[in-house]
């Protein structure tokens, strides 16, 4: 068995993974264990994953080579194309399957059977495998042949509800949460699920089918709120009916910061900050609950004081006087944050094509261990000869003959 191209990783080295999938949670889970030094082959249909035909692109030109959804989400990986809708490429796929140790992939419960990833039987067939399925919600339950997505998912698991928080317009609708979190928490479960399913089967020698429901990821991040529910009957919402002290986003001179100053002393402390302007004696400000009464007009009279300096420089004197503030960073801001520059958090990834990117790396560090640079995202169907001939010995000619029926 060949090992990953992360072999100098050493923390999953001997964990062989086979990917399949569209998208995002499963490449993602996938790309989690293959930055760690996991093995993971790709396995997209001849026409390539849907996520190729996602931005952004260099220059705005779309490719299929250089999306950069696509080089994100699989790095450290090979790449195979196979087409699973055909009894060739799912007997290719059993084939691969059975020199492997995980399965990960999100393709919804009402299509497995049809593409040879119906769990029950893998699991027979291949009894040491850990097999990993993501899907909107779950393999079983009501809403098991659903489909979703991340608009539907936040929604379904409750988070949407919660934002934005602290909304006085009971007539404005809740919003989605940016991008599409609900693959991305959905793929961080299932890479840990994983990791704790072949720490068992070490043990045991038995593998097992693991069912990641998406909605329920959600809705497992939703902090004190459904258990407040289940406590009290009591319904959070984005809806803010009391508020104290300050609390919010406001302008500086070249970008935003959030406040929060709840308690008197810290009321002080922010006075010190902005040089005790004479509003501050307004008896609508006079206590933490007057404040909050009186949130809207607090918040301008602030901001015209917090214009008159950069967020750096405002951000310093909170510092310095012990008031809560955070500085609201726009991409820009954040590539160029010197504490993500020390940590090494953006790291050079060489895409041939793309030119050399800086792309986030793995966000934990490992005493022992120096993780190596990313390998590139594969091409499509890169690897496919390399791991047929090394994985089920294939000649070239049995590959070709392969390619002209359209199989890989």
């Amino acid at each position: 068995m060949t090992t990953g191209l992360n072999m100098g990783a050493g923390l999953l080295d001997g964990i062989s993974v086979i990917e399949c999938g569209q998208g995002i949670a499963a490449a993602f889970a996938a790309k989690l264990m293959a930055d760690l030094g996991a093995d993971v082959i790709k396995v997209e249909p001849p026409h390539g994953d849907r996520a190729r035909m996602r931005g952004p692109f260099p220059g705005d030109r779309p490719d299929p080579e250089q999306s950069g959804l696509f080089i994100y989400l699989n790095v450290n990986k090979r790449g195979i194309t196979v087409d699973l809708e055909k009894d060739e490429g799912r007997a290719l796929l059993m084939g691969l399957l059975g020199g492997a140790g995980v399965l990960i992939h999100d393709v919804h419960p009402a299509q497995r059977e049809a593409m040879g990833l119906a769990g029950d039987r893998l699991a027979a067939l291949h009894p040491r495998l850990v097999i990993t399925t993501i899907s909107p919600f779950g393999d079983s339950g009501p809403y098991r042949e659903w489909h979703a997505r991340s608009l539907n998912l936040v929604h379904g698991g409750g988070w949407a509800y919660l934002t934005p928080l602290n909304s006085a317009e009971p007539q404005l609708p809740p919003l989605k949460v940016f991008g599409q979190q609900a693959d991305f928490l959905a793929a961080a479960h299932a890479c840990f699920a994983t990791l704790a399913a072949c720490r068992r089967r070490n043990l045991t020698g038995e593998g097992c089918v693991i069912d990641v429901s998406q909605q329920e990821c959600v809705a497992s991040i939703l902090e004190m709120h459904l258990m407040r529910y289940t406590y009290a009957g009591q319904e959070v919402s984005r809806l803010s009916e009391y508020r104290t002290g300050v609390s919010g986003i406001v302008d500086c001179s070249d970008g935003e910061v959030y406040l929060l100053a709840h308690e008197e002393a810290e009321w002080d402390r922010l006075l010190e900050v902005i040089g005790h302007p004479p509003w501050a004696g307004d008896e609508r400000f006079k206590d933490s609950p007057s404040r909050g009464a009186n949130h809207a007009a607090l918040l301008e009279l602030l901001q015209q004081c917090t214009r008159r300096q950069s967020v750096d420089e405002f951000f310093a004197a909170c510092r310095e006087h012990n008031v809560i503030c955070a500085p609201i960073n726009t991409m820009k801001r954040a590539y160029g944050d010197p504490h993500f520059r020390a940590r090494q958090c953006l790291v050079r990834l060489e895409q041939p094509g793309a030119g050399p990117l800086m792309v986030p790396g793995p966000p934990s560090r490992f005493s022992s261990v120096a993780l190596p640079p990313p390998a590139p995202a594969p091409a499509l169907g890169q690897h496919t000869e390399e791991v047929l001939t090394q994985r089920l010995g294939m000649s070239r000619d049995e590959i070709a003959a392969l390619r002209r029926r359209g199989i890989i």
